[in-house]
């Protein structure tokens, strides 16, 4: 259980970018970490894998002040399953306005999951300094994780 999942999905490659960087920065923990992206993955495959981690990092792009359609469909499909006892983390990029990782995270909190940091939203592609913070959020869970008994 001492692993983690990244599941999200992106449009124009900035939240893509932000799950890799957070990979690293679990990695950099010692921390197995898959990574799926939501449009190229079968819901069943990454549910598996959510319910075999000790924490899921869930992050969307912002559509229309919203959650993306895809991400909205998986964390309906993972709230109906509880998940719970887990550890969780939203992340998400945005261009005119934010919304989506508000949404993710009520969903998340409804699906019984524990969100011990803030989320994460960067505005366009990440620059250094995003990705910087991306890597910092990856090890920060990984210390969480590191740290269960």
């Amino acid at each position: 259980m001492k692993r983690a999942c990244i599941i999200y999905d992106t449009m124009w490659n900035s939240t893509q970018i932000m799950a890799e960087a957070i990979a690293e920065g679990l990695a950099m923990e010692d921390v197995p970490v898959s990574v799926f992206r939501i449009s190229a993955t079968e819901r069943s495959v990454m549910m598996r894998e959510v319910m075999e981690s000790a924490a899921v990092l869930v992050g969307g792009p912002t559509l229309n002040n919203g959650m993306f359609p895809t991400v909205a469909d998986f964390t309906a499909y993972m709230r109906g399953l509880r998940p719970k006892g887990r550890l969780a983390a939203v992340f998400g990029s945005y261009g005119w306005g934010a919304g989506s990782s508000k949404a993710i995270h009520e969903t998340l909190l409804a699906s019984g999951l524990e969100l011990p940091f803030p989320d994460l939203d960067l505005r366009f592609v990440p620059d250094v300094e995003g990705r910087a913070r991306c890597v910092a959020l990856g090890r920060e869970m990984g210390k969480r994780i590191n740290a269960m008994p």
